[in-house]
């Protein structure tokens, strides 16, 4: 696994920082202190390596060499004490620009995928259902109109002409009114943004709420032109 090493030194891979850690004992930290590896591919363990620091290295108040360590472990650079699940999440970052295959985490990512698609599925048909209701509506009005005049017996070709009108105009409105409209496109809008961040390749953050599970699964890469994930 790769190794990074851990210091006061701003070339370091992971920057011991005073604004991080607070000021005290930080001088006690040497350039280069220590070296950090993932144990395996589970990343429940790293590897620390002493570099033969000025003033050692310590887990649970001993002084180590090499020695593998938990996030629950204490860990001192020197006098100065580190949060053990920071170096851990240092860690983690580091070996995400490092690592290639995604597989896993993609496939967590399906549920999330599934239930993207039915909200969406769910906005579009909900929009369908009201533009049916809303040109229905407007269809019978002519309907109703002609069956008024026949009724009434007024027929005349004044009354005739201005129904053809009245019913020219209702047609349109009817046309007018076949896509979802705005109201829908907004509702998309705003799902696929509570998406964004749940369906995002794992090493870029790039977003993959643009195209469906089936879709990445088929390419197996991100589309990022700086990132070499992997999908499948």
């Amino acid at each position: 696994m790769e190794k990074y090493i851990t210091g006061l030194s701003e070339q370091a891979d992971i920057q011991i920082k005073s604004s991080d850690h607070g000021q005290t004992d930080i001088e006690t930290v040497s350039q280069q202190h220590i070296s950090v590896s993932f144990k395996d591919e589970s990343q429940q363990q790293l590897i620390v390596e002493d570099l033969q620091s000025t003033n050692g290295t310590f887990v649970n108040g001993q002084r180590i060499k090499t020695r593998s360590i938990l996030p629950s472990d204490q860990i001192k650079l020197g006098h100065k004490s580190i949060d053990t699940n920071w170096l851990f999440g240092q860690v983690k970052q580091k070996a995400k620009k490092h690592q290639i295959h995604f597989e896993e985490e993609f496939e967590a990512m399906k549920p999330d995928f599934d239930a993207f698609l039915k909200a969406r599925e769910k906005v579009k048909s909900k929009s369908k259902r009201k533009t049916l209701y809303i040109r229905l509506g407007i269809s019978f009005i002519p309907l109703l109109g002609l069956l008024y005049l026949f009724a009434t017996g007024q027929t005349s070709s004044g009354l005739m002409y201005v129904f053809i009108v009245l019913s020219s105009v209702l047609t349109i409105l009817t046309l007018m009114f076949q896509g979802g409209g705005t109201e829908q496109a907004e509702a998309l809008d705003k799902l696929q943004a509570a998406y964004e961040r749940k369906l995002a390749c794992p090493k870029c953050g790039r977003s993959l709420a643009t195209k469906s599970y089936a879709y990445w699964k088929e390419r197996g890469t991100c589309t990022g032109s700086r990132c070499d994930a992997k999908f499948t």
